[in-house]
């Protein structure tokens, strides 16, 4: 099932490459102005990801983001920075919307995973890095619901006899307003060991609260409180989010 995975990924970059290749590339200047950058930060309380604890303390959390003119594709960076403990994190993506789905590819880059941290080691026993694949679903405007599959597929991420553990997750989500909140529940499992834990498990359960408060047109300072829990590892956690966005 494992293998079968990696084929999928590998049908799903062929056709990302093809839907790149096949746009017009006689595009004008005027349109190239039209692209969008976005960048931001966020602070949070501790970084939690997927139900796991990656950091204790308050992390500093910037990212960039440049977006086509259609705005169907998008590569941009994301770090993470513990602010007291030794964390740091470096992470690429690029992503394609095919309408209701959404293709991405991540190179996830951890300092503190191993003693390796060249960045430059792309060799599949050496390196630091870690690929994922994902692909993403997003219901109409009147079913709001979100659903994810995430497969790692090289790089750091071994199970327990030392072998590539393709470690994947699953979740659903759902999104509704109540007044000026953004309220998100969702429920997130991995089908075996890897990452996310030692078997079949539920890891990630929560609701998340956001409000975004304008500051002008161009900058804003959204403010997410979120309750997750993870039932196999019997543990529970509450994360503030603050953070500043611009975009061009």
């Amino acid at each position: 099932m494992k293998k079968n995975l990696i084929l999928l990924f590998v049908f799903i970059t062929a056709i990302y490459w093809n839907s790149i290749v096949a746009q017009d590339d006689n595009k004008d200047k005027a349109a190239v102005e039209t692209q969008n950058f976005s960048l931001g930060a966020d602070f949070v309380s501790q970084y939690i990801w997927r139900g796991l604890q990656y950091s204790t303390s308050p992390n500093l959390q910037p990212y960039l983001s440049y977006t086509n003119d259609k705005g169907n594709f998008t590569i941009g960076s994301w770090a993470s920075t513990s602010l007291a403990d030794y964390y740091a994190e470096v992470d690429w993506y690029t992503s394609l919307n095919l309408g209701p789905l959404t293709v991405s590819l991540w190179d996830y880059f951890t300092m503190s995973q191993q003693e390796n941290n060249n960045y430059f080691d792309y060799r599949k026993d050496s390196t630091a890095h870690a690929f994922e694949g994902t692909l993403s679903y997003s219901g109409p405007e009147s079913f709001p619901i979100q659903l994810t599959w995430a497969t790692f597929f090289y790089g750091y991420d071994y199970n327990s006899k030392g072998e590539q553990a393709y470690s994947s997750y699953f979740e659903a989500a759902y999104l509704f307003k109540w007044r000026a909140n953004q309220i998100k529940v969702f429920a997130g499992i991995t089908p075996w060991e890897g990452l996310y834990g030692t078997k079949f498990a539920m890891n990630n359960v929560g609701i998340s609260n956001s409000r975004v408060i304008n500051i002008n047109d161009k900058f804003s300072i959204p403010v997410t409180g979120s309750i997750i829990a993870n039932p196999h590892q019997e543990n529970i956690f509450f994360v503030l989010s603050i953070g500043l966005s611009a975009n061009d």
